[in-house]
């Protein structure tokens, strides 16, 4: 195996060894009783993923599922999703052991993005030290504080993908790279893909006119426009359905956010999430962007700036390209565009995976136009960008004791001070870029421990917890299966974990919480005495007409209460 293979395979190791790392001292399975079963992990995508592992053992439909509220069309659940083949993995585990699965699954990916961006900083030259910037790719702040999203994450392994095909289309004309990704990351995720389809348009826009050669410049068009069509077309029979459903639904697309121009925050907050360890308390539902990918990247993003080799105009056109993404976290309708058209309900900035991606791309070149400098350079250069960021922080020194965060700001001072030293004084490069690359990890983990310890809202359902209720409830689940297959069994508020329990036991149920569900079935549901949950799922609360049930096939209950009148117990489990 050549040298470059092992780099590549590397890249996608070395993230996956420090996320297990930051398992290990958060206490995550199997180190510990956490688990990835976090907000929408826990009551959306894990039970979804059980039922795909159903489907794909042939024990569930793939088309229409009665475990989804009053019944519906799997299609939908599965194009918005499951259709990531990373999931086909879930084949080989049940819901008893679905949380095994998800984790499997997240550290493949994990690595996977780290392989694919070291493959695009390496898209001119092998260099071992892109490492550095794709493992802060993989372990960014993003990556680590939505991984309970886990079907965002394919976007992160294609987005390097799509950049490096439209470079590829106006540099050489070909157009097979990006045709490819581009279906791939609308298939994988209609949501995602949208926001990529997004950046696309820009990133096409600013490498176009970045380069200083006007040759073809009707044939580079009109090859980005059909492979764009070609990429649309190869994902329309899962894209069309998708947005289809999701208009009749939660996301109906309104243009009128576009005329508010509303800030949403002080841009001085962004410093702030600049930096290891800075993490609101109530991130997932309303922080910060997390754009965090390490104090180094910041560094030698700034040694770009002053020591690029590349064209002034490319260089202004990239920080243009970079300002108009820090714009559209800050201003409503920029905001709003990113996410088509609407403003979501929590996680308010999912597209800042696009910002970490252009910034770590200027900062390996960055780091290589460094490398190229005469000594005195580079230690200006250096010296000169660790002053700022260290300025940066004292300056926003009360931000951090008012948070009780004094030990965050001494950590990253601290880093940028090792960093300095081993930049500057490290005599052989070798044992100099282990050093650095052993720092960058400490530092992504002590990123990750903050993340997860500083915001109440990464508690997660505990192993144990998780396997006592399974021990409890699948014997009821298996004798309502024996008993009279195809017959509802509804699980009172009492009992049940999520909304979503008749997709985890492959139950015909009542009770549904997605994101894709429609609103004329909420409405019936409402009609028929069913309760209501954040206005796109529904739920089996109290009781119903009689009338209502016999309609809909109740058969069973599963509670901790006693039977009401009209059932008897059939079958005692647990406590």
């Amino acid at each position: 195996m050549g040298k470059r293979w092992k780099a590549v395979i590397l890249s996608m190791i070395l993230p996956i060894i420090v996320q297990l790392g930051i398992y290990v001292v958060w206490g995550q399975f199997p180190f510990g009783d956490n688990s990835l079963l976090i907000w929408d992990m826990e009551w959306q995508y894990a039970p979804f993923f059980a039922h795909l592992h159903d489907i794909l053992r042939r024990d569930a439909s793939a088309l229409y599922s009665f475990s989804r509220a009053i019944g519906g069309n799997m299609f939908s659940v599965a194009a918005y999703y499951l259709i990531s083949p990373f999931n086909l993995l879930f084949y080989f585990f049940d819901a008893e052991h679905i949380y095994i699965g998800i984790l499997i699954v997240t550290l493949l990916k994990v690595g996977a993005s780290g392989m694919s961006m070291y493959c695009f900083l390496c898209r001119k030259k092998q260099c071992f030290d892109a490492i550095l910037f794709s493992t802060a790719y993989a372990l960014s702040a993003y990556m680590v504080g939505y991984q309970f999203n886990l079907l965002w994450l394919d976007a992160l392994i294609f987005l390097p993908m799509v950049a490096r095909g439209i470079e590829q289309i106006i540099d050489r004309g070909k157009f097979v790279l990006y045709t490819i990704s581009i279906s791939f990351a609308i298939i994988t995720n209609f949501y995602m893909g949208y926001i990529i389809c997004f950046f696309s348009v820009l990133y096409f826009l600013y490498y176009f006119f970045s380069i200083t050669r006007r040759e073809n410049i009707l044939k580079i068009v009109t090859v980005y426009g059909i492979s764009s069509v070609i990429g649309g077309g190869i994902s329309a029979w899962i894209a069309l359905p998708t947005w289809y459903v999701l208009q009749r639904g939660k996301n109906d697309i309104s243009l009128s956010v576009l005329k508010d121009f509303h800030t949403i925050f002080s841009y001085t907050d962004l410093f702030d999430a600049c930096f290891a360890g800075t993490v609101s308390t109530e991130q997932i539902t309303d922080g910060r962007p997390l754009i965090y990918c390490g104090v180094l990247t910041l560094m030698m993003a700034m040694c770009w700036i002053v020591l690029g080799k590349e064209s002034l105009r490319k260089r202004v056109l990239y920080l243009l390209l970079l300002g108009f993404i820090v714009l559209s976290f800050n201003y409503y309708n920029l905001n709003c565009l990113w996410h088509a058209f609407n403003y979501p309900v929590g996680s308010p900035y999912r597209f800042s995976f696009i910002y970490i991606f252009l910034l770590l791309d200027i900062a390996h070149k960055g780091y290589h136009s460094l490398l190229d400098q005469q000594t005195h350079n580079r230690t200006k250069a250096l010296i000169g960008s660790g002053l700022i960021l260290i300025i940066i922080l004292i300056a926003r020194r009360n931000t951090f004791v008012v948070r009780g965060q004094k030990d965050v700001l001494y950590s990253n001072i601290f880093l940028i001070v090792s960093y300095l030293w081993l930049l500057l004084f490290g005599r052989k490069k070798k044992v100099g870029m282990y050093l650095v690359t052993i720092v960058l990890c400490l530092e992504l983990l002590f990123n990750a421990d903050q993340l997860y310890s500083s915001s109440w809202q990464y508690d997660s359902v505990s192993v144990t917890g998780y396997n006592q209720y399974m021990e409890e409830i699948m014997p009821l689940v298996e004798k309502v299966k024996e008993d009279r297959a195809g017959a509802r069994c509804v699980i009172t508020q009492h009992e049940y974990r999520t909304g979503n329990d008749p997709f985890l036991f492959n139950l015909y149920g009542l009770d549904s919480y997605t994101s894709v569900e429609e609103e004329k079935t909420i409405w019936i549901g409402k009609r028929w005495g069913l309760s209501s949950s954040m206005l796109w799922g529904i739920y089996y609360e109290n009781e119903i007409p009689e009338a209502i049930k016999a309609l809909l096939g109740v058969k069973y209950i599963i509670s901790c209460q006693d039977p009401q009148r009209e059932y008897t117990t059939s079958e005692k489990s647990g406590r």
